[in-house]
């Protein structure tokens, strides 16, 4: 069932027409300034505090990307509050905090299932962005700004451009990849390797978690590819989660290096200025049945997992250290 979920990711390459001037970590500044345009231009009703109660919101696509809702009497996330929005934003130059008219930008924006529905209001709302300008005011008061130069469909044949600044074309729908298509038979696995690349931000038992135990980032990963199938399928993700839990428990950490980083981001929806922070660095993970979990551990590759995964916290990458054993 995990396998048939779709995945889509486009590049947008963002030309500088006026300097911009970044906090540490780019990919939040971008995601709260793309937040606060799309729902400029798009929710009829942006007199409301939120989605909550709004007459629109199970049409609105405003309300679809950034506050999923569930099924009206549905026993599944009754609360709404684990559903997670079906994109993510990757700066590559994420450490980067300034650039000069006439560099570049590169964007990975990453839609989960059906939210490759609402690809064009992506693409309309960054343009928009790039108008109006983010990042910090400068001298004049002004902040940066940027034009979209291209945009090439990553997972498709041949990293297919579907749109450039010079010709003026109509945007065509993103190829949709089976996550299965990325999986690969890993029967003797035996130690692996996880790089958590950007903040990984998760609580176990209350507490902020300054080291990343297997069974930790296990039942992380669960809860988000289960709720983000449950948003584009509109049905649960039938797994054996007591199983898997349990099994992840045994799994143990041989070796590790973590190093918390904190970041400032100020939230426009909660008006207030907001320290997030999550550890880097890398882990071992050694223990009988580790080949088990490597499709969850693959599509949080893929997908990312924890807190924070729109602006670009929770990206981790895998790499197979022995097999066999």
């Amino acid at each position: 069932m995990l396998e048939d979920l779709t995945l889509s990711r486009c590049r947008f390459t963002l030309e500088i027409t006026r300097q911009v001037s970044l906090p540490e970590f780019t990919g939040s500044t971008l995601r709260g300034a793309f937040g606060t345009v799309f729902r400029k231009i798009i929710c009829a009703q942006r007199q409301r505090e939120d989605c909550k109660g709004c007459y629109l919101q199970n049409t609105c696509a405003y309300a679809a990307v950034f506050t999923p809702g569930n099924l009206q009497d549905s026993p599944y996330f009754p609360k709404n509050e684990s559903l997670p929005p079906p994109f993510l934003f990757h700066i590559e130059e994420e450490k980067k905090t300034g650039f000069s008219v006439g560099e570049e930008i590169n964007l990975l924006l990453t839609l989960v299932g059906k939210g490759a529905d609402y690809f064009p209001y992506f693409f309309i709302v960054l343009q928009e962005l790039g108008r109006q300008g983010f990042g910090i005011r400068g001298n004049g008061g002004q902040r940066g700004s940027f034009e979209i130069k291209k945009v090439a469909d990553d997972l498709a044949p041949d990293k297919k451009i579907i749109f450039t600044a010079e010709k003026e074309t109509k945007i065509s729908p993103l190829h949709r990849e089976k996550l299965g298509n990325f999986f690969q038979e890993m029967d003797d696995l035996s130690l692996l390797k996880v790089r958590y690349l950007t903040p990984f931000r998760v609580k176990w038992q209350g507490r902020l978690c300054s080291e990343i135990k297997f069974h930790i980032l296990i039942r992380n990963i669960l809860r988000r590819v289960s709720a983000l199938y449950f948003i584009s399928e509109h049905k649960p993700l039938q797994l054996d989660y007591r199983s898997l839990i349990s099994q992840a428990e045994n799994i143990q950490t041989v070796q590790a290096q973590f190093q918390w980083k904190e970041y400032s981001r100020y939230s426009s929806r909660q008006k207030e200025k907001m320290q997030l922070g999550g550890v880097t660095g890398w882990a071992l993970y050694q223990g009988e049945g580790l080949s088990r979990f490597h499709p969850f551990l693959k599509a949080a590759e893929l997908m990312a997992a924890g807190k924070g995964t729109t602006f670009g916290f929770g990206r981790i990458a895998l790499e197979v250290v022995e097999k066999g054993g």
